[in-house]
């Protein structure tokens, strides 16, 4: 079953829990909003993961959509480890707040 593009919440609510495969013909800037949804919290990711999540078939396309679509962008930065076969990001454009994180925000701007 996939979820359709122009539902695109539900697209990115499957893709964050890992309940439905992605669609096919997802566009490139849906593709780099999931790769920040994935950057929320761990920052070394995993080819595979990655080459799971993003739906593409090897290492080549991986990296080259890390390195001429999002890196390039300005979307992310960081560095592709061919060895360990990992993405580390040091830095990852912001997203929307997940639920229950907005209080801990207030919290943390309040006591500055």
């Amino acid at each position: 079953m996939h979820c359709s593009l122009k539902e695109p919440h539900i697209l990115f609510s499957s893709m964050y829990y890992g309940c439905l495969p992605m669609a096919p013909g997802v566009t490139t800037n849906t593709k780099q909003l999931i790769l920040c949804l994935l950057l929320s919290f761990p920052l070394v990711l995993p080819y595979d993961n990655l080459m799971v999540e993003l739906d593409v078939t090897n290492v080549r396309q991986l990296e080259d959509f890390l390195n001429n679509e999002c890196m390039y962008d300005g979307i992310v930065r960081g560095k592709l480890d061919q060895l360990k076969r990992c993405f580390e990001v040091p830095f990852a454009a912001g997203r929307d707040p997940r639920p229950g994180e907005l209080g801990d925000m207030l919290h943390a701007l309040s006591n500055l």
